[in-house]
């Protein structure tokens, strides 16, 4: 081999090494960029999934608004309070009186329920100048159904208000749209008085979403028309009437979910009809309210109150989700979430 031949051959083997060495070094490069940038992915992730870990652990903590034993009744009324009811009445469903119960019926009335009374103590008192049919009656305590209905009162006053959860109309038509179904929609409203109109419920696409409306006044409804949309259904709404001293009045029109009204008396008549459950002075005790229906008749029939699902993910396992997206750097896999919330007070009167 000439000295020529040789300087060529090594210069071929040079250049061949060199970009051998050049391809193997794009490689390495673009590994460690790649990996580096899961790796950044996979922390930034990690910082989110801890701020999931906190907001899930809110949500697991939440317990969802029950009723519980005060369920299942069309119409529940509280320790020593007064039914009158005048003529025209047809609860389709059960009755529940508590202790010290006083109904008197006027008119031609029917239940198809069962009426559940707590003849306990001093026991209570029926008198019946007109007509009442049932399916039958069963004595027991109802201490218990009170005590839920108390309990889901307060539990509910004290939700906070759901951000961005407000009635939206004017004049006589209004639409609530749900926000979420994650947690109770909740409103607070100073007072409520509607006449000759119609107030929708909007599931606005959250499946199985609750509404929670908080009034801490008076409360009247004549001839307004409660409407569904969306997937909403009366089992998802609870008006929770928290204010004293003011009778809430509904009369008329087609009423929607459960009316929780544990320190007032209630009218009710007009022809209206309710579909859902009158839960009328769970704390009467002591008060001696009323629930009147008046002679110009109203339909109840019973639609519970059904509970939002309790179950959320486990912060744990939102924890493992953080630590496994950072180790996704040698694997090559990527994930990321994200979830922000927030409430405010809203007062409409």
């Amino acid at each position: 081999m000439t000295f020529m031949n040789a300087i060529l051959k090594h210069s071929s083997l040079a250049s061949a090494t060199r970009r051998h060495l050049a391809r193997r070094s794009g490689v390495i490069e673009r590994e460690n960029l790649f990996r580096l940038g899961v790796l950044s992915l996979g922390a930034v992730v990690a910082l989110i999934c801890g701020s999931l870990t906190c907001v899930s652990d809110a949500w697991a903590t939440a317990t969802p608004i029950t009723l519980g034993t005060a369920t299942g009744y069309g119409l529940f009324t509280g320790v020593n309070e007064t039914t009158v009811i005048g003529g025209a009445f047809k609860l389709t469903g059960n009755l529940g009186l508590a202790a010290g119960y006083n109904v008197k019926i006027s008119g031609a009335n029917s239940q198809s329920g069962t009426t559940y009374y707590d003849g306990s103590g001093s026991g209570g008192q029926w008198s019946d100048s007109g007509t009442y049919t049932t399916a039958g009656s069963v004595n027991q305590s109802m201490s218990g159904a009170v005590s839920s209905a108390i309990t889901a009162s307060s539990n509910a006053g004290a939700l906070a208000a759901t951000a961005g959860f407000s009635i939206q109309g004017s004049g006589s038509t209004y639409v609530l749209s749900a926000v979420t179904n994650l947690s109770e929609n909740v409103l607070d409203i100073s007072s409520v008085s509607l006449t000759n109109g119609t107030f929708t419920f909007n599931d606005n696409g959250y499946t199985g979403a609750k509404y929670i409306i908080n009034v801490t006044g008076a409360f009247s409804l004549s001839n307004v028309t409660m409407q569904l949309q969306g997937g909403a259904t009366a089992a998802d709404i609870i008006f929770n009437i928290e204010g004293t001293g003011q009778t809430v009045s509904i009369t008329g029109g087609t009423t929607l979910g459960t009316i929780l009204v544990p320190n007032s008396n209630v009218t009710v008549g007009g022809g209206g009809s309710l579909t859902g459950e009158l839960i009328a002075g769970a704390n009467s005790a002591g008060k001696g309210y009323t629930v009147t229906e008046q002679s110009s008749g109203y339909n109840i029939t019973s639609f519970a109150y059904v509970p939002r699902s309790a179950k959320v993910a486990e912060p744990s396992s939102l924890a493992l989700l953080g630590a496994g997206l950072t180790a996704l750097a040698v694997f090559g896999r990527k994930k990321h979430g994200n979830h922000t919330s927030a409430r405010r007070g809203l007062t409409i009167g």
